[in-house]
């Protein structure tokens, strides 16, 4: 390939990006400089692209990393203007950065903050870019091509699109809209400038092999079920092929080629002009079609119907923690199952005031009424919250035998919800704890940094939140391990804001991760990142939210953990609260100190409605 100049790719760090910086290097480029969010990740590129031209005998490609969020303007701006400067000139270019997010209920029921944070990676960051690449390029000399008789070129600069591009795709608006946008202002802007010698292509890869759909045998397995049913080529795409066609449309082989939308998709756009996307929302899979996914992954489903509870449902403005303990009256026990059983019911009669609201409740039962109230085997990693002491705090252990995690985007769905519900529990509980607790601006807690950002998503989801053949009478459950956690905001803002970053192990401003520690104290990210002994990473889902009164001066977060396996969730509090290495605790418990401690498991909705059958 003809690609001898300078590289600047953005999403760098992963995926696509990663292998057309490794692609460029392969094929000639003297420089390469990669753009992400993730320090670390992106010097693990650089690292591999150096040792990858070291063992092929070829000639160094200078590599330099920039922790960049694309949707900066000013970033943006500096940093292409540095990678100019330092390289002298800026040959290509390519836009791999971008997120898929999808709605529940379509685009009738898509938020306004979802609809903005996707149109501002995929559409505005690739724009922000673009804009300072292309001014850089129409100052320049051209492009020395080594092709024989082809006209020089001052650059060229690459969009990635998507078959979502040309296609429509349900639950997928805010995604699709963006990738149609891609290629309208790749044609475009390429038609500004197709004379000056500035070529501007878009890139549309089909299913491709990255680590969202690799990160799980099981997940793998699926997806490439679906995709030999759906697809001519009976596969998936390699990162690598992708890259070929990005490197392709860069170099000097494809000098008259500007303003195309180039498909690398195994000819599947053209079989399904109207993809039948249900597999991702909110980033989450959407509990009704997990069963078929745990079928399609192997994962057993014919003991016991898995049909899950709505664990997946997206975060919303407002939800409700409420943990109830049974009490000794003669029909409590009788009582509670009923209205367990009819949960669903009654949800769907409060739900169906505003269907825009995005009501959800999952129902949670303890390890101490397990048995009473169910009558059923007790999932395997079911026991009651384990105390955590460590030389300085300690994560409190606290009673309660029923968890309603209550979510909507009103106030008044979630009351209206509980009001009826402990209208029908009358006296056969009581209430230990009940918080409120609501969304703060782009989802941060309230010591200012974005929360949840580890989350799984998409097919990781069920991969790592749902019990599966390893429980058989469990699966489709999950556990839930909730902390209520009240903060010393006063104490944390006497700190500096690099203080601060340090300690969560992220930069509070554009939530970039920070290069973990080697030795020594480990930040909170760190410590909440969980391996086994194979080097298998461990998620789970958190749906945390900010509550608090300050009139009372109270200010917290309620943390509620979803997980597969239980232990996972145990080792990340012993690491919080003992240490990694025991004695360095996690410093945001200097500022953070846990007043509850609840272990629940979420049995699967077709449990959960048996508990009302004779």
């Amino acid at each position: 390939m003809d690609v001898s100049g300078v590289a600047l790719i953005t999403g760098g760090a992963s995926g696509i990006g990663r292998a057309c910086a490794k692609t460029f290097a392969r094929d000639g480029a003297s420089g390469i400089a990669l753009l992400d969010i993730s320090p670390k990740a992106l010097e693990a590129v650089k690292a591999e692209i150096e040792e990858q031209q070291s063992k092929a005998g070829a000639t160094p490609c200078r590599v330099l990393t920039y922790p960049t969020n694309i949707t900066d303007e000013n970033r943006v701006n500096e940093v292409v203007q540095e990678v100019a400067r330092t390289f002298g000139r800026l040959d290509y270019v390519v836009n791999a950065a971008g997120i898929a997010m999808k709605h529940a209920g379509g685009a009738a029921f898509c938020e306004t903050s979802d609809w903005e944070r996707i149109l501002n990676v995929n559409l505005t960051g690739t724009f922000f870019v673009l804009r300072a690449a292309a001014k850089i390029m129409l100052k320049q000399e051209p492009i020395k091509s080594s092709i024989d008789g082809r006209p020089l070129q001052r650059g060229s600069i690459v969009n990635f699109s998507s078959i979502q591009g040309v296609a429509g795709i349900a639950l997928s608006t805010a995604y699709t809209a963006t990738k149609h946008a891609v290629i309208g202002l790749t044609r475009t802007a390429s038609e500004d400038y197709a004379k000056d010698g500035l070529r501007i292509n878009a890139i549309c890869p089909g299913y491709t092999e990255t680590p969202l759909t690799t990160k799980s045998p099981q997940i793998l397995a699926a997806m490439e079920e679906k995709v030999a049913n759906a697809v001519p080529m009976e596969r998936m795409g390699q990162p690598g092929e992708i890259a070929d066609g990005v490197v392709y449309l860069s170099g000097g082989r494809a000098s008259f080629v500007t303003g195309t939308a180039l498909f690398v998709d195994e000819r599947h756009y053209t079989n399904q002009p109207t993809l039948t996307g249900r597999t991702f929302r909110n980033q989450r899979i959407s509990a009704a079609h997990i069963p078929e996914l745990y079928q399609k992954a192997d994962m057993s489903t014919h003991r016991v119907p898995i049909a899950p509870q709505r664990v997946d449902a997206p975060l919303t403005q407002s939800a409700t923690f409420l943990v109830l303990s049974v009490t000794n009256k003669p029909d409590a026990i009788e009582t509670v199952r009923s209205t367990l059983a009819g949960v669903d019911s009654l949800a769907k009669n409060v739900s169906i005031r505003d269907l825009s609201a995005q009501f959800a409740c999952t129902v949670g039962i303890g390890s101490d009424i397990w048995d009473r109230l169910t009558g059923l085997p007790r999932p395997s990693e079911l026991r009651p919250f384990r105390e955590i002491k460590g030389e300085k705090h300690t994560a409190v252990s606290t009673t309660g035998d029923l968890l309603f995690h209550i979510r909507s985007e009103r106030r008044d769905i979630c009351f209206e919800f509980e009001r009826q519900l402990m209208d029908q529990l009358g006296d056969s509980v009581s209430v230990v704890d009940e918080t409120v607790g609501f969304r703060y601006f782009d989802v941060r807690d309230l010591l200012g940094f974005v929360d949840g950002t580890a989350n799984p998503v998409g097919l990781a989801v069920p991969a790592s939140v749902l019990v599966a053949e390893e429980d058989a009478s469990a699966s489709g459950g999950s556990y839930i391990v909730v902390q209520k956690y009240t903060h010393d905001l006063p104490g944390w803002k006497d700190l500096s804001t690099e203080q601060q970053e340090r300690i969560i192990g992220r930069t509070k401003i554009d939530n970039v991760e920070l290069d973990d520690a080697k030795s020594g104290q480990r930040s909170h990210k760190t410590l909440n990142t969980i391996e086994d002994e194979d080097g298998n990473e461990h998620d789970i889902l958190r749906d945390n939210m900010p509550f608090g009164s300050p009139g009372a001066g109270e200010f917290g977060t309620y943390f509620i953990g979803y997980t597969r396996r239980l232990w996972v969730i145990e080792r990340m509090l012993e690491r919080m609260f003992i240490g990694d290495p025991p004695g360095l605790h996690d410093r945001i418990l200097d500022f953070s100190k846990p007043l509850t401690g609840t272990t629940f498991f979420a049995p699967s909705a077709s449990l959960l409605a048996s508990l009302g059958s004779d």
